[in-house]
This record gives C-alpha cells, sequence and structure tokens, in this order.
C-alpha cells in the first residue's frame, strides 16, 4: 500500500485544514482502497463510496478503525457518474 507510488504522490502532505473530510470514490478497490487506508492512517475524516453495496466498504471501514484506530471513516454507496449520487455522497460528508 504505502509503496505505491501514485498512492505516495497524492498523498505526501501531512497538512489538513481542521474540519476537512477526504471523500474517495471508487473505494472498494485499488487505488481507491489505498488512498482511503493513507488518509485513515492520518485520523482524517473519511467518506468511502463505491457504486456496489458490498461487503468491501464495510470491511474497508472496520479496517481503518481496527488497524488505525480511525472510528470517523464512513461510507456511502453512489455511482460516480451520477450527478445524484455524488451530490447525495456530499451531503453525507458535510453531516
Amino acid at each position: 500500500m504505502g509503496s505505491v507510488p501514485s498512492v505516495q504522490k497524492w498523498t505526501h502532505k501531512k497538512d489538513f485544514k481542521p474540519g476537512s473530510v477526504v471523500v474517495v470514490f471508487g473505494a472498494s478497490s485499488g487505488l481507491g482502497w489505498n488512498l482511503s487506508l493513507k488518509y485513515a492512517e492520518r485520523q482524517c475524516p473519511v467518506v468511502v463510496s463505491g457504486r456496489n453495496e458490498n461487503n468491501k466498504l464495510v470491511e474497508l471501514t472496520e479496517l481503518c478503525a481496527t488497524s488505525y484506530g480511525n472510528k470517523q471513516v464512513k461510507y456511502k454507496v453512489a455511482e460516480a457518474t451520477s450527478e445524484e449520487d455524488c451530490k447525495e455522497v456530499v451531503r453525507f460528508a458535510l453531516e
């Protein structure tokens, strides 16, 4: 995970504004999964999203809680190509 160059490139900064929430679409696998773990490790609040209600999103949120003690990782099922779904994820993140 930490050695993936593309993940390191986008997560190298450690400064986040207070109250910021990271939103990751496509979090149930690949780069989205790795980005979610990196931000969770830094204790950022994270909303992870995938297009299918499956165990991967639940597994990811539980992994963040158990491995990093970050219980601020929540998931929302959404299709990234749907404008309404994207708006709903943003509303969820703002809550």
